[in-house]
């Protein structure tokens, strides 16, 4: 038994500088930590916000919908892109409409359904509203001269609009894991004084004149 507690006993410990070495050398035994950055624990949701709050959640180019020839806009994703809320710009060159026209577009949407078609293939409808400006040699806010006398009780102005939209989109697998996913969309808007006309003469004004269609491709970040 002593030989045995003895050689227990001389059993030589590591120096403390040792220790201390190995704890700076970097080498950790310990599991890894689990992953929790902002697109690790959103995973599963709608929208995972991945590049924070800041940065906008999708941008979007279409063609058509009384915004121009050529739109591109960005927009953010709220309540887990039940609600969208986009800026846009628009142009319709001279030779399209005869003289250039410019738009700036604010709108807002919601999209409450997302029905999965099949695998990463989903259909979301969604409508909404906005305001939209218009800048062009015939668009104004006050009457121009050429009006008077009556132009306040006659004329609105023709730069300003309210408008309503609905669509749908169809939204598939995104080309890289960096963004969320990507879409086609189709969607009929119309304008306030398009849509009054609209309703007060069903019998003369079809709807076609009223509505414009809108085709658009939306990229997810």
């Amino acid at each position: 038994m002593l030989p045995a507690l003895a050689a227990v006993q001389m059993a030589p410990t590591p120096p403390a500088s040792s220790v201390h070495e190995s704890s700076l050398s970097g080498r950790d035994s310990s599991p890894p930590e689990v992953e929790t950055t902002r697109c690790a624990l959103a995973a599963g949701r709608r929208d995972r916000d991945c590049l924070g709050w800041a940065v906008p959640d999708y941008a979007f180019v279409q063609t058509g919908g009384f915004v121009g020839l050529l739109t591109i806009g960005l927009g953010y994703a709220l309540f887990d892109d039940w609600v969208n809320v986009g800026a846009a710009y628009g142009i319709s060159p001279a030779f399209h409409s005869g003289r250039t026209v410019h738009t700036v577009h604010l709108g807002i949407g919601v999209r409450p359904l997302e029905l999965r078609l099949s695998g990463a293939l989903k259909l979301v409808p969604y409508a909404g509203g906005g305001f939209l400006v218009a800048f062009g040699e015939d668009y104004f806010v006050d009457p121009p001269a050429r009006y008077e006398p009556y132009s306040d009780l006659y004329y609105l102005p023709t730069a300003l609009h309210l408008t309503i939209h609905a669509g749908v989109e169809v939204d598939f697998r995104a080309p890289s894991p960096s963004f969320e996913r990507q879409g086609l969309f189709w969607e009929v808007r119309t304008l306030d004084r398009f849509l009054v006309d609209w309703l007060s003469n069903t019998a003369v004004v079809e709807p076609w004149e009223a509505w414009s269609s809108a085709l658009g491709y939306r990229l997810a970040f």
